[in-house]
């Protein structure tokens, strides 16, 4: 059964398997061979990013990166509950190895884009890398909503708001399409900045949704 997703530039671990790019789920970097003792513990931090229990997940990452700091899931898990709780500087660090060690994954492009866009401490922000890292997850070849959220937050923090709302409204047309996403509030209010700063009329809602 397809898990309920939110609606967001933040890639989750639901569904956590090697990269796919034939498939619009939510993933992590490739990870390493696992002994069997050892993916019960993983299941449990996947779980807790899913549940959105991101302290928790934080302090079970932290664990797991005691005995096990080379894995890339836990690695990634912990920087993706730590961009959650928006405790960026310290997600930068662990996306950046990642980032040296997959490239091309388009989870991980994804992420530290989100965060060199969305981040206010000057020090972290850094819309024109965002845009690039961004533009690249797009062009890895997944057709997930949450790469094309991210672009257009890339869009929107390099002042560039028309090409920002023509990448959101593509974004809100996927996450309509996924019948797995629960929630498209943030799309649309990330179109209405869009909008907004674009000078165009201020799009509402769809009452269905």
């Amino acid at each position: 059964m397809k898990m309920c997703r939110r609606a967001g530039g933040v890639w989750l671990a639901a569904g956590l398997a090697a990269i796919s790019l034939a498939r619009a789920e939510l993933q992590t970097p490739p990870a390493q061979k696992t002994p069997a003792a050892g993916m019960d513990a993983l299941l449990t931090g996947r779980d807790l990013l899913n549940q959105g229990r991101w302290m928790d997940a934080v302090r079970f990452y932290r664990m797991a990166l005691k005995t096990t700091p080379e894995s890339s899931e836990v690695r990634f898990g912990l920087a993706t509950a730590l961009t959650q709780i928006e405790r960026y500087a310290e997600a930068v660090p662990l996306l950046e190895s990642l980032l040296r060690e997959y490239p091309d994954n388009p989870a991980v492009l994804n992420n530290l884009a989100w965060i060199l866009a969305k981040a206010e401490d000057a020090v972290l922000r850094d819309p024109p890398r965002a845009l690039r890292l961004a533009r690249d997850a797009v062009l890895a070849g997944t057709s997930d909503f949450n790469i094309w959220n991210t672009l257009a937050e890339a869009y929107l923090a390099n002042r560039q708001p028309a090409r920002a709302l023509r990448i959101a409204r593509v974004a809100l047309g996927l996450a309509r399409a996924d019948g797995s996403v629960r929630d498209t509030a943030p799309l649309h209010n990330l179109l209405q900045r869009c909008a907004k700063a674009a000078g165009e009329p201020v799009e509402a809602p769809d009452i269905n949704e």
